[in-house]
């Protein structure tokens, strides 16, 4: 069986910004963790639109990622 493939990114808003992320695995969690969301943060305040994202599994152990970017309509 195929892998199902996911159409859209996720959509998240931070720091007043739409962000849109996505995570590379299948089983890949469906929110950002706060870590990855205060990475965020310090990166757009350093300047940055986008970037690399790591973030860990429920079970603490797991590494899934993935990437983010400021939405531009």
């Amino acid at each position: 069986m195929a892998a199902e493939v996911k159409d859209e990114n996720s959509i998240t808003e931070i720091l007043q910004h739409q962000i849109s992320w996505f995570l590379r695995e299948d089983d890949a969690p469906d929110e950002l963790d706060e870590c990855s969301i205060e990475h965020i943060e310090k990166s757009i305040k350093e300047g940055y639109n986008q970037g690399e994202l790591c973030v860990l599994g429920n079970d603490g152990d797991t590494e899934y990622r993935g990437w983010w970017s400021i939405k531009r309509d």
